[in-house]
C-alpha cells in the first residue's frame, strides 16, 4: 500500500473516530444500556462533544442532570419528542421528568448532530 493511500485510510479513520460520540449506533439495548434508573436524577455529562453515558435507561419518573463540560452549547434533544433541552457552554440543567412513555428513543445534539445516543425508559 502506498503512502499516500495508508495516509488516506488513517485520516478517515481519524475523522471518524472524532466525530464520533460515543453513539450506541441502534445497538443500544436494555443489556448494554447504563442503568441510571436507581439515580434521583439521570445524570449524563457531555465532555469532547460526546454524550457520557450515550446509552442508557431511566424511568418515565425521574428527572435528568446533563453537565456541560464543553466550551461550546449543546442540546439534549430527544427525537419525535417535545424534548429540547439547551445546555450553555459549562453549564449543568436540572430539568423533572420527561414525560417520555416506556420505550427507547433516540437523541441528538441539533447544534452538533453528529452527537446521538439512545435512552431508554423503563
Amino acid at each position: 500500500m502506498s503512502k499516500f493511500a495508508t495516509f488516506c485510510c488513517t485520516a478517515l479513520l481519524l475523522a471518524a473516530v472524532a466525530c464520533g460520540s460515543g453513539s450506541s449506533g441502534g445497538s443500544c439495548t436494555s443489556s448494554n444500556a447504563t442503568d441510571l434508573a436507581s439515580q434521583d436524577q439521570a445524570q449524563i455529562q457531555i465532555h469532547s462533544f460526546a454524550f457520557q453515558p450515550s446509552c442508557f435507561e431511566a424511568t418515565s419518573t425521574q428527572g435528568i442532570k446533563i453537565v456541560n463540560q464543553d466550551q461550546a452549547p449543546h442540546t439534549f434533544t430527544v427525537k419525535g419528542t417535545s424534548v429540547d433541552l439547551k445546555i450553555d457552554a459549562g453549564k449543568t440543567i436540572e430539568q423533572g421528568p420527561l414525560g417520555l412513555s416506556p420505550g427507547t428513543y433516540p437523541f441528538v445534539c441539533t447544534i452538533h448532530p453528529q452527537m446521538t445516543g439512545t435512552i431508554i425508559i423503563k
